[in-house]
């Protein structure tokens, strides 16, 4: 990295002293050439090629034509010196995807309540403004009313964890509405039921 850093400057200076040496040939040559060599784009190739049988020109073009290949020659070995370590790609993984909740359906005649299992806190918490088209958790169910079973579950067992169980059985009722007979569904609803049945 440091061979590519000197050689850049080596050829940084290089097309300095050359430059300055043409712009130094054309005030010699005149005033005028070396105002237009200094000011107007191109004019010091137009003055190169005028002047090119003076030797102190093709030396100064030259020399500048020379700092601009070592520099260019710095600037690539450069490059091919950035060890892989240095880059890093994006993180494209998206959002943290939820995990599949499961509830195992159990035999009736045991105990009516089953431990509902426990679901993480969601990355970012939802708002209202955020996701207008998802009804209020605390709503009732509305019949004949479309609802996402997947989302209805979730809210449903985060509101068991946290002992809201008014918002639980809305949600699991919901969820229940999707897919009608859902064993999952049916079981949270009467664990639920269950839950309130002793709260009273």
């Amino acid at each position: 990295m440091a061979i590519a850093l000197i050689l850049i400057l080596l050829g940084f200076l290089l097309s300095l002293i050359g430059g300055i040496w043409g712009l130094v040939l054309a005030f010699q040559d005149s005033v005028l050439w070396g105002v237009l060599y200094l000011l107007v784009p191109f004019a010091s190739l137009v003055f190169v090629i005028k002047k090119w049988g003076n030797p102190a020109v093709k030396k100064s073009f030259f020399l500048g034509l020379l700092g601009v290949a070592i520099a260019i020659f710095g600037a690539f070995l450069g490059g091919r010196m950035i060890p892989d370590t240095l880059i890093v790609a994006p993180d494209l993984t998206g959002a943290i995807p939820v995990p599949n909740v499961t509830m195992t359906p159990t035999d009736p005649t045991s105990t009516p309540i089953q431990p509902v299992p426990a679901i993480p806190p969601p990355p970012v918490a939802p708002t209202a403004a955020a996701s207008p088209a998802v009804p209020a958790i605390a709503a009732p169910v509305i019949p004949n009313q479309s609802y996402d079973y997947r989302e209805s579950m979730l809210v449903g067992y985060a509101a068991f964890e946290q002992k809201d169980y008014q918002t639980a059985l809305i949600n699991f009722k919901r969820a229940a509405q999707a897919r009608p007979a859902d064993s999952y569904a049916v079981k949270a609803i009467q664990n639920t039921q269950a839950v309130l049945q002793q709260a009273q």
